[in-house]
């Protein structure tokens, strides 16, 4: 509808919203799709909060893809964008896709960016990134073989999970809990929480 308007912002950001949650529904054919129209929308146009939405997810769908080099590319591109923009959650979210990306590649400096953007969003009260810069900055924690530091984390993105009412973040907490009680050898609470999800 937005198309047949004329309406190229809007519906670059209704692509970018099918984007993600066809990416919520484990469709990564759909996902792709989606952000591809998003970017052919707005990629030659002047600068705007559509576009720098379009490119921010996208820096994250490459992350997610294993295409770590691609992400942070992305994500330089569209930093000041965000920044220009004063669009400070999103800007927040390239912080931890490209930490998250650096991380992938062996650097340890990625770590240090996660924190970056869970700080900014903290600092704008942009709460559900808090809680998934905590989730991906345990999971980095986990790939160094840093295992108390990543428990940490995963404490804090339990805990704000719940507090704030993220439905999706607390599945994945729970999830995760597993994982830890496998850890530990505890491992009546595995299959307990296992069979709970």
């Amino acid at each position: 509808a937005f198309r047949a308007a004329g309406d190229v912002e809007r519906a670059a950001e209704a692509a970018t919203v099918a984007a993600r949650f066809s990416w919520f529904a484990g469709d990564r054919a759909g996902t792709d799709r989606y952000i591809e129209a998003a970017l052919e929308l707005v990629g030659s146009g002047p600068d705007s909060r559509a576009k720098a939405e379009a490119f921010t997810n996208q820096s994250g769908f490459l992350m997610l893809a294993g295409r770590f080099d691609e992400s942070i590319q992305v994500g330089a591109e569209a930093f000041p964008l965000v920044e220009e923009l004063g669009m400070e959650a999103q800007r927040a979210r390239l912080h931890i896709v490209v930490g998250c990306a650096r991380c992938s590649l062996g650097d340890s400096e990625g770590l240090r960016e996660i924190e970056t953007g869970i700080s900014i969003a903290r600092a704008a009260g942009a709460l559900e990134m808090v809680v998934l810069g905590y989730t991906n900055l345990a999971s980095e924690l986990i790939f160094f073989g840093r295992l108390a530091d990543a428990r940490l984390a995963w404490q804090h993105f339990r805990e704000l999970g719940e507090r704030y009412g993220f439905a999706r973040m607390q599945r994945t907490a729970r999830t995760d809990g597993a994982c830890w009680a496998f850890v530990d050898g505890r491992w009546d609470d595995v299959l307990r929480v296992a069979d709970e999800l």
